[in-house]
């Protein structure tokens, strides 16, 4: 578990990164997730953002990306599907589906036979071993209204206290919280394989896309970082 909780807070460290540039990255899925080697860090690897093809750069006079129709079925925010704007709170909720899904082994969406997504009736069913800290910050990065999610920093904080960081730094935090040592190592993959930098009664998640209305694809930019291959 400590594992997954290291790796998931690198994933959290390196989008707080994308989004204090303003980036929204549009596709947080696994298969975007690269892990590399990485023998200093207490688990031995690192977990890196890769694929920015559907990626956006929110324009400094606005608030979000509109006409944004990019993603993943099972991780696409829902607002996304509703109004095809995109802000970094849809990154979070994709991230909230990618906790999900690696630690519990499962989507918490099933896929009707018309292509449509809707919430899992198991979503609330969690076994008995959970970690229900985590589940209750994945619940919150699922809520249905994009304000109502933490942010990538946040997220990111929360998990390196859940992995017991008590001297850990949040690099993308304001500077007056900011500590001095480092506890999780994260990373963007550029497209040189470069470092670039339940609570069980909470409401499920709303998905009602269909797999058939959503653009796919886009340009891998990242590509394999170094000796990182896909594994989550």
């Amino acid at each position: 578990e400590a594992c997954i909780l290291w790796l998931l807070a690198d994933i959290a460290a390196g989008l707080a990164h994308l989004h204090t540039k303003q980036v929204v990255h549009g596709d947080l899925k696994p298969g975007n997730v690269l892990l590399q080697t990485d023998l200093s860090c207490p688990v031995g690897v690192v977990a890196k953002l890769a694929d920015f093809g559907m990626s956006a750069v929110i324009d400094p006079a606005k608030t979000h990306v509109s006409n944004f129709k990019s993603g993943t079925p099972y991780y696409i925010a829902p607002e996304i599907c509703e109004t095809f704007q995109a802000t970094p709170a849809a990154d979070l909720y994709s991230l909230g589906v990618v906790m999900w899904s690696v630690y519990l082994n499962r989507p918490p969406y099933k896929q009707g036979a018309d292509g449509t997504f809707s919430a899992d009736p198991a979503f609330r069913e969690v076994p008995p071993w959970s970690n229900l800290q985590l589940l209750h910050i994945v619940t919150q990065c699922m809520q249905k209204a994009p304000k109502a999610r933490p942010s990538a920093a946040q997220v990111h904080g929360m998990l390196e206290k859940l992995l017991g960081c008590k001297h850990a730094s949040n690099p993308y935090a304001p500077a007056s919280s900011a500590k001095t040592t480092t506890c999780s190592s994260a990373g963007i993959a550029d497209a040189g394989g470069t470092i670039a930098g339940l609570d069980a009664s909470a409401t499920a998640p709303h998905v009602t896309c269909s797999a058939d209305s959503q653009q796919q694809g886009g340009a891998q930019l990242g590509g394999i970082a170094g000796n990182g291959h896909k594994v989550l």
